[in-house]
């Protein structure tokens, strides 16, 4: 899902299935209810947990594993660093 910005048009020539919605007339598409919400709310989500000084580029694909991983497996944990381990083990015990 994107705005109408041109640099998105050649996604479905890519093979992309591209969802738009013109924010100049509505924020959700009332034809097909495309709307950029979700991945808008996660870029907030994932620049907000980015350390405040000193990333790099070389670091974002850690930063950005880092933010996955906290969402899917310790957000909804009473015991975030047990859960931490349990998944830890599980990914070496295969």
């Amino acid at each position: 899902m994107s705005d109408c910005w041109k640099s998105y048009d050649k996604l479905e020539e890519e093979g992309y299935i591209h969802g738009t919605v013109n924010h100049s007339i509505e924020f959700v598409n009332s034809e097909t209810g495309d709307h950029t919400q979700t991945i808008e709310s996660t870029s907030r989500a994932v620049k907000r947990s980015l350390p405040r000084s000193g990333t790099t580029k070389d670091h974002y694909n850690s930063y950005f594993a880092k933010f996955i991983f906290r969402r899917q497996y310790l957000a909804h944990s009473e015991d975030r660093l047990m859960s931490s381990f349990k998944e830890t083990k599980a990914w070496f015990t295969i």
